[in-house]
């Protein structure tokens, strides 16, 4: 809880996917047709600390979000950390249409098969990062390493305005 009794962290989340399951947040699907199957939900936290990464970080706190939304999980998939980094990643992929985003989470899911989370049926994530994901994937599908351009340019200014500073050579790379 919060210092105002709201609720916190994967409670915050799990309420506003309700929300969006309900129908009472606006969403890229659209309102949902009465008897019409609900849109899944994908839910994504970004986050600026690469330790997240870290293994099976995403899994253990995909099993306290899970708990938080057990009524009507069939409508929502597992939670996925990904960092900032991941995000410029997976960016260059889907934008070259190496693969979709649900082909990226799917493919790092699997439902529970021992202890309690088994009984209750909880979909669980995978204990490697989307980083993990993303090179299993592109492994798989033959697709070579896409940098992503956007990042690229970037440093490419950069790295350029600093060798200018340090060697007196006018920079030479296009400012974006």
């Amino acid at each position: 809880m919060d210092e105002d009794g709201g609720p916190k962290a994967t409670a915050q989340l799990a309420n506003a996917c309700a929300a969006i399951h309900k129908g009472l947040v606006p969403s890229a699907a659209g309102a949902q047709a009465r008897g019409a199957a609900a849109a899944v939900l994908y839910p994504i936290v970004i986050v600026a600390d690469p330790s997240m990464e870290a293994f099976a970080v995403n899994s253990v706190v995909n099993d306290v979000f899970q708990k938080e939304i057990a009524p009507w999980v069939h409508n929502v998939r597992p939670l996925t950390i990904m960092s900032i980094q991941e995000l410029e990643e997976v960016l260059a992929y889907t934008a070259a249409g190496a693969f979709t985003w649900p082909e990226l989470l799917d493919s790092r899911f699997q439902r529970a098969t021992e202890n309690a989370s088994a009984r209750s049926g909880l979909t669980r994530v995978v204990v490697w990062s989307v980083h993990q994901a993303i090179y299993n994937l592109i492994t798989q599908k033959g697709i070579p390493s896409i940098p992503n351009q956007f990042r690229r340019s970037h440093f490419e200014r950069i790295s350029s305005s600093i060798l200018a500073r340090y060697t007196g050579q006018p920079s030479e790379a296009p400012r974006v």
